[in-house]
């Protein structure tokens, strides 16, 4: 064990390079949060039913009735969330930083895309498992969005969730996709991340001053990690609740649909523009995205574009 952990990193590291400044912590932050996900939404598996008559029923008694259910239930939720606004500003420190210099970094830097983009569909996917009244029709908005492509939306939607509608077989799916398909994709490109980051001989730094034993890197981080433990705790204990409403086939259409908020730039932007647009546009953002990361100024202003709107839209 000792000798596997040592591998993932040199033995010795450049003391600039772990400076708090430099990188924020944001990819290990990231990659403890990814493990949260994992253990909490294993617990969670042995109490959910993938049913359309128990799935709303099993999420009620994960939330009210088992031991701390509830708060396994939090901790899962808002570490899947805060995954995307992580790796976010993960991102922007990459850009910011011209961290793409040499041709691994390169190579990385398109890892690094396909793993932020991932992360979306991992939430999207558990969004719908709790199959309440928000969660059916935010599910619907996402999917309508998706069957208005032009030529292959209907074939996208049919491929990704088996029906037209949102019934059991869509639900079974997601579900599928959320535990198995989707965190076995997400691991694999992570550990291609981190074999680049070693190979490049970690985080790009100005200068390599004096360089400090792995050891004293480890320490930091189990203090940062006990740190962040305990911000999820009470977060997830006093200031956050999943939300669970009415049970989605019990309940009249709600006055106001909305996406995830994650979803909702799009939604706001289908408000003012046809769908062509909007796909042309997520399309042209996408290969700037992943191809050419050095015009920094644009993919700053796309990035931020697309989160500052959904921020106003979520609390229009």
């Amino acid at each position: 064990m000792k000798r596997f952990f040592l591998h993932l990193r040199p033995k010795k590291i450049s003391e600039e390079a772990i400076k708090l400044n430099i990188t924020f912590g944001l990819g290990g932050i990231l990659t403890y949060l990814f493990i949260i996900e994992l253990i909490t939404g294993i617990i969670l598996m042995f109490y959910y039913t993938p049913s359309i008559e128990k799935s709303y029923f099993d999420v009620k008694k994960i939330t009210y009735i088992i031991p701390y259910g509830y708060l396994v239930r939090n901790i899962h939720r808002i570490c899947g969330e805060l995954m995307i606004i992580v790796a976010f500003f993960h991102m922007l420190r990459i850009v910011l930083q011209e961290a793409y210099d040499t041709k691994f970094r390169k190579r990385n830097w398109i890892y690094g895309v396909f793993l932020f983009l991932l992360i979306f569909p991992l939430n999207f996917t558990g969004y719908l498992l709790p199959f309440d009244t928000v969660s059916y029709w935010g599910a619907t908005v996402v999917l309508n969005v998706i069957s208005e492509i032009p030529f292959i939306g209907n074939f996208l939607r049919i491929l990704i969730s088996g029906s037209n509608v949102i019934d059991e077989n869509v639900l079974i799916r997601f579900y599928v996709y959320h535990i198995v398909i989707l965190p076995i994709i997400f691991s694999l490109l992570a550990s291609f991340h981190f074999y680049y980051v070693r190979i490049s001989n970690g985080v790009k730094v100005k200068k390599l001053n004096n360089k400090v034993d792995i050891f004293y890197l480890f320490k930091k981080e189990l203090i940062a990690v006990l740190f962040i433990t305990i911000i999820i705790l009470v977060a997830s204990k006093k200031f956050y609740s999943a939300p669970i409403s009415q049970y989605a086939l019990n309940s009249n259409i709600p006055e106001i649909i909305k996406a995830p908020w994650y979803f909702l730039n799009l939604q706001f932007l289908l408000k003012f523009f046809s769908s062509n647009i909007i796909i042309l546009f997520v399309l042209s953002y996408l290969i700037l995205l992943i191809f050419y990361p050095k015009v920094k100024s644009k993919i700053l202003f796309l990035i931020l574009h697309f989160f500052i709107i959904s921020l106003i839209f979520l609390f229009r």
